[in-house]
């Protein structure tokens, strides 16, 4: 999403101008205000867990399955008490989620924030993760055999998402 700006010029002459240069302005403030910023990163943050939960890369597309003997180790991991039930659901219930620890970890990266795994959004932050399996498990490690299970990435269905709060924003301050 490209940052625009929006420049507010009224003729000081016209009868109201003024009074419709503050509203211009507010509205404008409001449409890219630090509020509407926040929960731009709420919503990429919340699609980007949702992925953890459907299993899915940001396309729709389903993760690659377990390797053969997956399966039997995290057994073996469950009865260790190694694993922990999270947020999403019970720890053994799928692929990245054995401990919760990388769902968990998902995140806004602040510029300057150089800690982590993230992807840019264009729109002065990045969502990503500060655990170090956030980068193998996004891009593969064909060296260990570990596919390539996305997480992180912003599609058609998220733009939209975005778009339609802030038509909301919009409606609600006046503008449309």
């Amino acid at each position: 999403m490209a940052r625009r700006n929006l420049f507010v010029t009224v003729a000081s002459t016209v009868r109201g101008a003024s009074r419709l240069k503050r509203k211009l302005q507010s509205v404008a403030a409001s449409l890219v205000g630090p509020a509407v910023v926040l929960r731009m990163e709420k919503i990429l943050v919340n699609r980007t867990k949702r992925r953890f939960i459907t299993k899915t890369d940001p396309r729709g597309v389903p993760w690659a399955p377990w390797k053969a003997g997956t399966e039997e180790r995290r057994q073996r991991e469950l009865k260790s008490g190694r694993a922990v039930v999270t947020a999403f659901g019970a720890a053994h219930s799928g692929i990245l989620v054995l401990t919760g620890e990388l769902a968990n970890s998902i995140q806004v990266m602040r510029a300057g924030q150089n800690k982590g795994f993230g992807l840019g959004t264009g729109a002065g932050f990045r969502i990503g993760s500060t655990s170090p399996k956030a980068r193998i498990h996004q891009m593969g490690l064909p060296s260990r055999n570990i596919p390539a299970r996305k997480f992180l990435g912003i599609t058609r269905r998220d733009s939209t998402a975005i778009e339609r709060m802030l038509l909301r924003v919009a409606r609600a301050t006046g503008l449309r």
